[in-house]
């Protein structure tokens, strides 16, 4: 029978949180960005050039609210899936596979805190700005948490094992 070692958490590596969400990233383009690329294929033919596309794009404008429309879909999809599995599991699969998990800081964690944590997914006017200052933050922030994590009371942390 294997005994069950001490251990202790700490505030996860920033490098370690790297690859967690590389790894949550090639899932999503899996599971998420592969079934809209036939929509946007029929969309926007896709032999066209870039410039050629542009213009196509340009002259249709419906073209291009029903693409923004389907950014906004796939981009609430993604929120939900760091959201879900943050809230059911504590860890995403990008999480598992690093041994990264979350926790409260001094509280329980509610559904609410683990959306707004996320919601920089979301490829709207202002969430988008979150994709530079929530990595800047976690790069300058004591615990590696990024922003949002900070404002919602989360952490990501790894358990290292005592001998």
């Amino acid at each position: 029978m294997k005994k069950r070692g001490k251990y202790f958490i700490a505030p996860a590596s920033t490098s370690r949180r790297i690859i967690s969400f590389i790894i949550d990233m090639i899932i999503i383009n899996f599971i998420i960005f592969n079934p809209f690329k036939g929509i946007f294929q029929k969309l926007i033919p896709a032999e066209q050039s870039y410039e050629a596309a542009k213009e196509y794009i340009a002259h249709n404008p419906h073209i291009m609210n029903t693409i923004t429309f389907l950014f906004l879909i796939i981009g609430i999809i993604i929120v939900f899936y760091f959201t879900v599995f943050g809230y059911l599991i504590q860890q995403t699969p990008g999480k598992i596979v690093t041994g990264l998990y979350i926790i409260p800081e001094n509280k329980k964690i509610s559904f609410l805190n683990y959306l707004l944590s996320n919601i920089s997914f979301i490829p709207v006017f202002p969430f988008f700005l979150l994709w530079i200052i929530d990595p800047i933050y976690m790069f300058t922030s004591p615990k590696s948490q990024r922003l949002m994590e900070r404002l919602n009371k989360i952490l990501v942390v790894q358990k290292y094992k005592l001998k």
